[in-house]
C-alpha cells in the first residue's frame, strides 16, 4: 500500500514536474492536489531529520503546491522560504542544496537552515 499509494503517486508528480521543466512551461497545480503531495513529503522529512535538528525551522514553500511547515522540534531557530518545485527537487535528490540555494530566502540561523536542507530527503 505505501508503495503503491506514496511513493507512485511522488514518482509521477516528479515526472509532471520533469517534463514541465524540460518543456519549460508552467506546471498546471492545485493546492489540495499538489498541497497534499507536499504536505505527506513534509511529514516524511519531519519524521527522518526532525530528531536531529536542535531547533526547528519554519519552511515557507511558496506557489499553489505550498504551505508553512515546521521540521525539527521546539520553537523556530530559522525560517527558510523557497519555491515548493524547488522543495521536491532537494527532497527527492534531483537537485543539490548548491543547486537549490540561489532561489532560497533565509531568516535566522542560516546554518541551520542549511543542515536542515543538506538533509532533506524522502522517497519518490
Amino acid at each position: 500500500g505505501y508503495m503503491t499509494d506514496t511513493i507512485l503517486t511522488r514518482d509521477m508528480w516528479m515526472h509532471r514536474l520533469d517534463i514541465s521543466l524540460a518543456t519549460q512551461r508552467a506546471m498546471a497545480m492545485t493546492a489540495g492536489h499538489d498541497g497534499r503531495i507536499t504536505a505527506l513529503v513534509v511529514r516524511d522529512v519531519q519524521q527522518s531529520l526532525g530528531p536531529t535538528l536542535r531547533r526547528a525551522v519554519r519552511c515557507d514553500l511558496d506557489g499553489p503546491a505550498g504551505g508553512s511547515y515546521l521540521v525539527g522540534q521546539g520553537e523556530p531557530g530559522a525560517s527558510v522560504r523557497m519555491d515548493a518545485c524547488d522543495f521536491h527537487l532537494l527532497a527527492s535528490r534531483y537537485a543539490s542544496f548548491d543547486e537549490v540555494r540561489p532561489g532560497i530566502s533565509v531568516e535566522g540561523d542560516a546554518a541551520l537552515v542549511e543542515q536542515a536542507l543538506a538533509g532533506t530527503w524522502a522517497l519518490y
